[in-house]
C-alpha cells in the first residue's frame, strides 16, 4: 500500500457538543441558547417528557419527542432525519438511550440472559461484543452529521468509600457510556447555578473557561474556530452504515438468525446416515449448544434430523 502525506491544513468544521448536568442545571435551556447563535434552523431530539417545548416562547425549533421506548436505532434514524433539514441538532437527551427502556444497557442485559439460556453464564461484560457495534455506528452517524450537534447527558452524583470505609462524594457523573467525551470537540459540565466550566475541548481558547448561563458568549468563540480555515469538500462521502449488526438482539425481533456454520455441518452429519457419522453429529450438536452457537431453533432442526436418521438407520439394518 502506498502512503502519501501532504500538508495539515485546519479545515472549517460542524460543532460536536457534549453538555452534561444534574437535573435543574439548564442542560436544555443552555443547548437552545448556544444552538440559537450557530444557525437558524434547529432540531431537538427530546426525550425528556417535553421540556424543551417549555422554551418554545423564547427559542424558534422544531422538536421530534420520543416516548417510551429508547432502542439506538431509533436515535440512528432520528439523527439522520433531522440533520437533513437543520442547521443544528439538540438532543436532549441521551441518557435514556443509555439506561432507558430498549437502551444500550437493556440490550447488553438482553444479549447476557440470551447466552444464560443457552448454558453460559450470565456475563454483561462478554455481551458488550455484540452490542457495541450498534453504539460505535452511532458515534460514527453522529461524527460525520452535516450540522452542529450538540448532546445533553444527565448527570449524577458519584461517591466512593476511602480508606477509612467513610463514603465521599467524587463529584458529578455522567449517565452514558464512559469516554464518549474524547469523541466530541468539546466537553461541559453544567453545576445548579447554571455555570457552564469547560472540562474537555479542541478550542484552546475555551480551556478551563467558564459561563454563567451559556449562550451568545459562548456560541460566538466556538464558531470563530469552527469558521476558521478552508472549507475542504469530502472528495467521497461518507458512508453511514444504515443496517444494524446482525447478531444484535432488539425490541422488534429478539430472535437470533440461524448460523448456518455451526447448524449445517450437523446436518451433513446426520444426512450422511451412518451410525458414525450419526454419533459424531450427536457429539457437534452437545458441544455446539454448550458454546451457546445454536438456538433453540435450529436445536428443533437438528433433533428432528437425529431422528430421522437414528429412523433411517435402525430400518436399513437386518433382523431389526
Amino acid at each position: 500500500m502506498a502512503f502519501e502525506f501532504k500538508k495539515a491544513t485546519k479545515a472549517a468544521a460542524k460543532l460536536r457538543m457534549v453538555l452534561h448536568g444534574p437535573s435543574g442545571s439548564g442542560k436544555t435551556f443552555s443547548a437552545l441558547s448556544i444552538a440559537k447563535h450557530l444557525g437558524e434552523r434547529v432540531a431537538v431530539i427530546d426525550t425528556e417528557q417535553g421540556s424543551a417545548s417549555k422554551y418554545a416562547d423564547l427559542f424558534d425549533f422544531d422538536v421530534c419527542e420520543i416516548f417510551g421506548t429508547y432502542n439506538p436505532r431509533h436515535l440512528i434514524e432520528g439523527l439522520k432525519a433531522a440533520a437533513a433539514g437543520h442547521d443544528v441538532v439538540v438532543l436532549d437527551s441521551a441518557t435514556h438511550f443509555w439506561h432507558g427502556e430498549g437502551g444500550f444497557l437493556s440490550l447488553v442485559d438482553k444479549e447476557a440472559k440470551r447466552s444464560q439460556a443457552n448454558g453460559k453464564k450470565y456475563d454483561q461484560f462478554g455481551a458488550w461484543k455484540s452490542v457495541d457495534p450498534l453504539y460505535r455506528e452511532l458515534v460514527t452517524v453522529m461524527l460525520n452529521l452535516p450540522c452542529h450537534l450538540i448532546v445533553c447527558v444527565r448527570a449524577k452524583t458519584e461517591y466512593a468509600r476511602d480508606d477509612k470505609g467513610k463514603i465521599e462524594k467524587h463529584g458529578m457523573k455522567p449517565e452514558f457510556r464512559e469516554g464518549f467525551e474524547y469523541e466530541m470537540d468539546i466537553e461541559g459540565a453544567l453545576s445548579l447555578d447554571h455555570t457552564l466550566t469547560i472540562s474537555k475541548t479542541r478550542i484552546n481558547s475555551l480551556d478551563g473557561e467558564l459561563f454563567v448561563k451559556p449562550g451568545k458568549d459562548l456560541a460566538d468563540k466556538m464558531n470563530e474556530w469552527l469558521n476558521s480555515g478552508t472549507a475542504v469538500p469530502r472528495t467521497a462521502p461518507v458512508a453511514i452504515p444504515d443496517a444494524p449488526p446482525a447478531d444484535l438482539p432488539t425490541e422488534q425481533k429478539v430472535s437470533v438468525p440461524d448460523a448456518p456454520d455451526a447448524l449445517e455441518p450437523i446436518l451433513a452429519l446426520f444426512k450422511l446416515g451412518t451410525a458414525e457419522s450419526i454419533k459424531e453429529g450427536v457429539s457437534k450438536v452437545t458441544a455446539a449448544k454448550k458454546a451457546g452457537e445454536l438456538n433453540e431453533a435450529q436445536l428443533a432442526k437438528a433433533t428432528a434430523a437425529y431422528n430421522t436418521a437414528k429412523k433411517a438407520l435402525v430400518a436399513s439394518m437386518p433382523g431389526v
